[in-house]
């Protein structure tokens, strides 16, 4: 059962974009931090005039295999992906690409961690943050059916909308699978007991990570 806990509403007009597209020249990197936000960006560049030939010499940083994946849609090939598929994976990365005297753009939610930015600036670095989008919450779905035994939770704003909507007793007794530490952590704090968590930060990741969970109970029932 797919139960959407986050509409994603861009932001427009949106005068600070325009701006970082017509100076994109200026940049010295680009970090993407979701498939959203990608999506946004380029729907922006082409209202601009613009197209994958503007980020020529710019080097481009994904957060993820999926946000990568996005990217190359447009004709972009990331050059950088870290091997953990959050923030601090962005950070690792960073380490190796060098921040002192670069000039970061980083469009993103308007609500989001700023372990990225804090980094870059601390390092000597400068960077333009650039809320694209704002994740709202929708209204909740009529009825959950009542036989569902396992949940996932793809990021920490996933965990507190569900919250919100559904409260917190549904999710008694049931199996509760997180995409990675981050949302991992953000379920606890919530009085949520975790069952599974992705090794890999990514969908693919954590549908292997449920398989998994439940494979040693298949192996048994073959017996």
């Amino acid at each position: 059962v797919y139960l959407p806990t986050i509409d994603i509403e861009p932001i427009v007009p949106n005068t600070r974009l325009r701006t970082a597209i017509d100076r994109i020249s200026t940049y010295d990197a680009i970090i993407f931090t979701s498939v959203n936000g990608a999506s946004i960006f380029f729907a922006h560049m082409r209202g601009s005039g613009k197209d994958a030939r503007a980020l020529s010499g710019i080097t481009v940083i994904a957060i993820g295999g999926a946000t990568a994946a996005h990217l190359a849609v447009y004709g972009i090939k990331a050059d950088l992906v870290p091997e953990q598929f959050t923030s601090e994976g962005v950070v690792s990365v960073l380490d190796t690409f060098g921040v002192s005297g670069k000039n970061f753009l980083i469009p993103r939610a308007e609500q989001a961690r700023d372990i990225i930015i804090r980094h870059i600036r601390q390092n000597g670095g400068s960077c333009s943050v650039v809320p694209i989008y704002r994740a709202t919450v929708p209204s909740p779905a009529a009825s959950l059916p009542e036989d569902l035994d396992v949940f996932t939770f793809t990021s920490s704003s996933t965990v507190n909308n569900f919250i919100l909507l559904y409260g917190k007793e549904i999710l008694k007794d049931k199996v509760i699978a997180s995409i990675g530490p981050i949302t991992t952590a953000t379920l606890i704090k919530s009085g949520i007991k975790v069952d599974i968590e992705a090794g890999r930060s990514d969908i693919p990741g954590l549908v292997s990570a449920v398989e998994s969970y439940f494979q040693p109970e298949k192996e048994a029932d073959q017996l």
